[in-house]
């Protein structure tokens, strides 16, 4: 039931790890907007791609929430 709301949730939804940079699981709308790292979003003014690099860099945990910039769509 879990993974059945959280793939039908309005908001996009990233699964990371730290052994790769790109989401290992993505709900239905992340999906929608691109999954690729190029494709992360920027939330809240804070490009998630970017964000990704700190937490690999340093092991520490990040959640983050805001609105989606542009649409959600990455900056080019």
């Amino acid at each position: 039931m879990l993974v059945a709301a959280l793939e039908s949730a309005a908001a996009a939804i990233y699964l990371l790890s730290a052994g790769t940079p790109e989401p290992v699981w993505a709900n239905a709308r992340a999906r929608e907007l691109g999954t690729g790292r190029e494709r992360l979003p920027v939330v809240d003014g804070r490009p998630v791609a970017d964000l990704l690099d700190g937490v690999l860099r340093t092991g520490q945990p990040q959640t983050i929430c805001g609105a989606l910039d542009g649409g959600g769509r990455p900056r080019r």
